[in-house]
């Protein structure tokens, strides 16, 4: 997570002050970054309802980004035995909801990469889950070489028309090229943009660590991933 710094830093500008006293656990290098104005504007975030599109078998690194949301919580900040200063400008728990989505339904389990097993909190068709219900769609990266099925791809373009904020991380992107949701806006990936424009020749590729175009934003690989994840919630999500 080092890069955090760096993309704080940029999008905080002149207000990016002190940070905040290292932790003893896995958050320190988060919260030793992130400065007490943009802490304070995370501790202000609405209901944030995340839905994570597990087209499988994800890469199990592609949901290591996702963490930064759980990771600034009340809940997370007490368990670190945080100062109450810094327990007190954290995401209160009932307002950030995750929610694990998948082909094979809820309580079925979907594959990783590391033969590690991720539980499936709901399925395609659930109502929970239906358009409208999600302000954050989150899709980490399949083996790029997979062809989503059309459920998944009709899911993913059902979501965007009903204007939610798409994420994806490294090769995340390919299930929302596939989708066609990225035609005609700017996006990045894990191949050279000029490769990229071949088969999807209706995406404006750039080679970039991560792009944002309206709401939708694509990253290159995993740890661009955790620095652009860092830039949706300092900037350019409404939900901060």
């Amino acid at each position: 997570m080092g890069g955090i710094v760096y993309i704080l830093a940029q999008k905080a500008h002149s207000e990016a002050t002190a940070p905040f006293p290292l932790p003893s656990c896995s958050i320190s290098t988060l919260a030793l970054s992130i400065p007490v104005p943009i802490a304070k504007m995370l501790a202000n975030t609405t209901m944030l309802r995340i839905g994570v599109l597990l087209v499988a078998p994800i890469q199990l690194l592609d949901v290591a980004p996702i963490d930064l949301f759980a990771m600034t919580t009340v809940e997370y900040f007490k368990s670190c035995n945080r100062p109450q200063e810094l327990i007190d400008i954290a995401i209160p728990n009932e307002n950030l909801s995750i929610t694990y989505i998948a082909a094979s339904g809820a309580n079925t389990s979907s594959p990783t990469s590391a033969s590690l097993d991720l539980g499936v909190d709901a399925g395609l068709n659930d109502p929970a889950v239906a358009p409208g219900q999600l302000d954050m769609l989150i899709i980490p990266g399949p083996p790029p070489a997979l062809v989503p099925a059309e459920e998944e791809l009709q899911f993913v373009r059902d979501h965007v028309n009903a204007g939610v904020e798409l994420l994806t991380v490294c090769s995340g992107m390919y299930v929302a090229a596939h989708a066609g949701v990225l035609d005609g806006k700017k996006a990045t990936g894990t191949a050279p943009a000029a490769e990229l424009a071949k088969k999807f020749p209706g995406v404006k590729w750039e080679d970039k660590r991560y792009v944002n175009d309206g709401k939708i934003w694509t990253s290159g690989k995993f740890e661009p991933g955790v620095k652009f994840w860092t830039a949706t919630k300092v900037g350019g999500s409404p939900y901060h």
